[in-house]
């Protein structure tokens, strides 16, 4: 691709303040990465416990009422249970054990990281109208701010290629 022309132009591309700067910047970017993350499980959570707890019921209701299991009962259940997976909620017999998509750890970062760097996997996606009102406010923000942290990593590994070349 050639030098940038920010190399053109500033040769001394990581002086003590371009350095500072940058690292500026990365700090800012994690720190709007996990606020991000922090802010889309605030707003989905919710919804996500709201939907398992109506499964659970009719699960309950169903086995409650249906001794004898009839072809639309079983669909009117398979329908439900396919709604609460289509949310990445999964639904497992007999399971008590819970683990939201929407947690603080690896889930959200991953949604954001991928919302963010533009590849969008589609696996998770916000359940709630503000969830997605504000998805779109950050990736307005967010995409430009990866871009441009992006552009400083190649910059910086351009800049070093560049001058180890020089030196032979």
């Amino acid at each position: 691709m050639g030098v940038s022309l920010y190399l053109v132009f500033n040769k001394k591309f990581f002086r003590p303040t371009k350095l500072k700067r940058t690292i500026a910047l990365a700090i800012i970017f994690v720190i709007y990465l996990f606020s991000g993350a922090f802010i889309f499980q605030r707003l989905n959570l919710p919804t996500e416990l709201d939907e398992r707890q109506q499964i659970f019921e009719f699960k309950k209701w169903f086995l409650e009422n249906h001794k004898c299991v009839d072809q639309s009962s079983l669909t009117e259940l398979v329908s439900s249970i396919e709604d609460a997976m289509s949310n990445g909620i999964v639904f497992v017999e007999n399971s008590q054990d819970f683990t939201s998509n929407w947690s603080y750890g690896g889930e959200t970062i991953f949604f954001v990281f991928t919302t963010l760097a533009t590849i969008g996997y589609g696996q998770i996606s916000p359940l709630t109208e503000y969830g997605k009102l504000f998805c779109i406010f950050y990736i307005i923000t967010g995409v430009p701010l990866t871009m441009l942290i992006l552009t400083l990593i190649v910059d910086k590994l351009e800049y070093e290629l560049t001058w180890s070349m020089e030196l032979q």
